[in-house]
């Protein structure tokens, strides 16, 4: 299987970008083993868009949309831990 590239939607990285530096290197990390096989590695919301999913990335909920056509996994929205 080929590895997806991540793209982030412009109010995920805005989050991302005020991370500490710690929870943002085991995102980051964890993201990158979820791009390698994104239907695999993350949970549909719904059966009838099996293409949007949630994930649990360093400690951070995400939601995001993967597109086979284009081979790229979309972060659309980050909840940081409390």
């Amino acid at each position: 299987m080929s590895r997806y590239r991540l793209a982030y939607d412009p109010v995920a990285t805005s989050v991302l970008a005020a991370m500490d530096a710690a929870t943002r290197g085991r995102f980051e990390n964890d993201m990158a083993w979820v791009a390698d096989d994104p239907y695999a590695r993350s949970t549909a919301i719904r059966v009838s868009e099996p293409d949007r999913r949630e994930v649990t990335a360093g400690g951070c909920f995400a939601v995001l949309w993967v597109s086979s056509s284009v081979v790229t996994v979309t972060v659309v929205r980050i909840q940081t831990p409390p």
